[in-house]
This record gives C-alpha cells, structure tokens and sequence, in this order.
C-alpha cells in the first residue's frame, strides 16, 4: 500500500513541469503573435504611406489598385484570424490555469479516487488535442504570413518600377516642355521682331506710296499748271506787270489795288477775269483725283506803315490776298480750291531800297498747288 502512495506521488511530479513548458511554450506564442500583430501594423502603415505617396499616379497604376483591394481583404482576413487565435489563446490560458488549479488540488489530495485520475487524464488528453489545433493553426498562420510577405515584396518591387518609370516619364515631359517653352519664346521674340519689320514695312511702304502718288500727282499737275500758265500769258497778252517767277504767276500789287489799299480797282478786275477763265478751262481738265488749289499769296514792300485798317504790312498782305479770294469766289471758282495768305515785307524776290525794287515787291503770286 504504501509502494502504491509513492508510486503515484512520483507520477504526478511530472506535471508541473510539463505545466511549466506549455506555458513558456504559449508565452512564447503569445509574444511572436504580438510581434506578428505589430508588424502587420506596421505593414499597414507603410502600405498607406506607400499609396498617399504615388497617389499622383493612381490613373496609370489602376490594375495594382486590384492587387491593394486583395491585400486589404487579406489583411482584414488575417486580422479575423488572429483574433480567433487569441480567443483561444485566451481559452487555452483559462484552461491552463484550471488545470494548474486542478494540478494542485490533486497534489493537495493525493488519495483522490480513481475516477480523478480517470477525469485528469481526459483532461490532459482534450489539452494535447488543443495544442495540437493550436499548431495546426499556427502552421497555417507561418504558412499565410510567408505567402502574405512575397505578395507584398511583389507588390513593392512593382510599385518601385512603376514609381520610377513614371519618374523618368515626368523627367521627360518637363524636358519636353522646357524645349518647348524655349522654341515658343524665340517664336515670340523672332514674331514680335517680325512684326516690327512688317509694321516697319508697312509704314514705309505707305509713305513710299504717299510720295509716289503725290509725285504722280504733281507731275500730272505740273503739266496742267504750264497749260494754266500758256493760257493765262494767251489772254493776258505781254503785259510787263504780269509776269512768271519760277513756278508762280505774279501781279504786281498796283494792277490789282490802289496804294495802302485793299479793294480791287476796275483794271484789277479784269486782269483776275482772264484769270477765273483760265483755270476755269484747265481745272475741266484736272482729273478728279488730283486735289489742287490756287494758292493766293499778298505780299508787301518794306516800307512800315500803320494806319486805322492796317496797323502792319501782314494786315494789309493778307487783307488783299482775301479780296482777290473773295472775288474769285463770286467768279464761280469753289471756295475749297483756293487758299489766301498773308507774307508782309518778309519774303522780297528782290531787294534794294529804290521805288523801283519795292514795286517789285509788292506783288500778288498764283500758285497752282496740291491741298
């Protein structure tokens, strides 16, 4: 009897020991799922940081979107896995602290009954079938990490190609459009210089075309003015007082006005008839393109004078170019063919202070001219 007491008591010696190994054992465990669970935080982190990164190139990585999609059901999977494995870690360790309850209620009591025995032994047998599962499942939990880890190096090995494939694209189309932006601002620079030159051009060209009409023009007139000229000396006959200077018909003053005066005497009136025929015959011929005028010039001698109407030689210089105007106007020639102006003593065709010089000078000039 006794023999038997010592023999059980040697028996369940083995207990705590193996008690003592599980529960480094599930320690363990515990600590690598915990080491697990942080990496995988980690991870996931990291993958976010990853796409908040390359969010830029989401149009052209769609396809790995898919992959990202079955990454985060993978994860959200083994997420739910690792949560079953805790509920029965925690099962596990309740059961392993009933039982090291058990261990030692039954180390109290050795004369315990068969039945105990019979009851522990189940126990220790439904605890093996337990750490059994438990590796099962760790081995499918190594198994789905392992495969979790070479889809996530995949899935970085292509998210680098592409994030630097797509670099060097970028790289390419700033250096495209830096070339072009150069090429566009030579274009401007070399367009506004062209359009320079073309206004340049243009303007010139205009001028040129001005001055070329202008000069048909006068030359045109010019002809009409020598038939003017012809037909004036025709019907005005050699008369000394009327004479041609240059390319003006000139009246000395006293043919037309009295001295001091600016109303046209009788003789004056007929002399400006001839005129009024004259270039009533050759302004029918003048094409109507051609805009001219009879320029009607007073001018003095040098001798002052100042008086009520006239209190210097400009008064009375333009007050006679206006009389022959106003009298050429009633004579049927347009008013917007004809120009008065006033000269005074400043403009002597010849000088010397003799009566004869300053008779001269006081003259009343014609000038078929261009508006």
């Amino acid at each position: 009897m006794f023999y038997r007491k010592k023999s059980a008591h040697k028996h369940f010696e083995i207990w705590p020991g193996f008690v003592d190994a599980l529960a480094t054992v599930l320690m363990v465990i515990i600590f690598v799922l915990m080491t697990f669970v942080i990496s995988q935080l980690y991870l996931t982190q990291a993958l976010q940081g990853k796409e908040e990164h390359v969010s830029s190139l989401e149009k052209k990585i769609g396809s790995l979107r898919l992959l990202l999609t079955d990454q985060d059901k993978m994860n959200h999977n083994l997420k739910l896995k690792s949560q079953d494995l805790d509920h029965m870690v925690d099962e596990l360790s309740n059961k392993l602290s009933s039982i090291n309850q058990q261990f030692k209620n039954q180390s109290n009591a050795l004369d315990t009954t068969q039945q105990d025995r019979n009851r522990l032994a189940k126990d220790t047998l439904e605890l093996k079938n337990q750490i059994l599962k438990l590796n099962s499942s760790l081995d499918l939990f190594e198994s789905s990490r392992s495969e979790i880890e070479g889809k996530i190096k995949n899935l970085n090995s292509v998210l680098q190609n592409t994030y630097e494939d797509q670099l060097d694209e970028i790289r390419k189309h700033d250096e495209q459009i830096r070339k072009l932006r150069e090429t566009n601002r030579v274009l401007m620079i070399e367009k506004t210089s062209l359009e320079k030159q073309k206004t340049e051009v243009s303007k010139n060209f205009d001028l040129l075309t001005h001055d070329l009409t202008e000069l048909k023009q006068h030359k045109e007139l010019s002809q009409f003015r020598s038939e003017f000229f012809d037909n004036l000396i025709k019907i005005l006959g050699n008369r000394t007082d009327i004479r041609i200077v240059g390319d003006r018909f000139v009246f000395e003053s006293e043919v037309l006005f009295e001295k001091a005066s600016s109303d046209l005497g009788a003789d004056g009136r007929k002399g400006l008839d001839a005129l009024v025929s004259a270039l009533n015959e050759i302004s029918r011929k003048i094409p109507s393109n051609i805009a001219w005028i009879l320029r009607v010039d007073g001018h003095t001698d040098s001798i002052p004078i100042k008086n009520s109407n006239f209190p210097s030689n400009w008064e009375l210089s333009a007050a006679r170019s206006i009389a022959v105007v106003k009298y050429l106007i009633s004579k049927g020639i347009p008013s917007d063919r004809l120009v008065a102006a006033g000269f005074g003593e400043h403009q002597p065709i010849v000088f010397g202070k003799a009566e004869k010089e300053h008779a001269k000078n006081r003259r009343i000039e014609f000038k078929l001219d261009q508006k």
